[in-house]
């Protein structure tokens, strides 16, 4: 493999790394408005199981979310979704 396309796939493990950090990191920082918010799996293409909370039936779901564009109803454990979202 050429030195370039390394760094290259170094560079975008680390952004992957980095960007799914971000997402839900503490929990308790949410404002309850985005339980309100359909699931977004977004347009790149890692594999990350998540959760989001379904409105209609007042719970969270599990789903893959592909690593960018979060919309904020996005938690890394059904406990820390429901921990937010549980009765909205």
């Amino acid at each position: 493999m050429k030195s370039g396309n390394l760094k290259s796939l170094l560079f975008y493990c680390i952004f992957l790394c980095l960007c799914a950090a971000t997402v839900t990191s503490n929990p308790r920082n949410f404002d309850r408005d985005v339980c309100l918010l359909k699931k977004k799996v977004g347009p790149c293409r890692a594999a990350f199981d998540r959760f989001y909370y379904n409105v209609l039936l007042k719970d969270c779901r599990h789903f893959i979310y592909g690593g960018c564009s979060s919309n904020g109803n996005n938690f890394k454990t059904y406990k820390d979704c429901m921990r937010v979202c549980k009765g909205v």
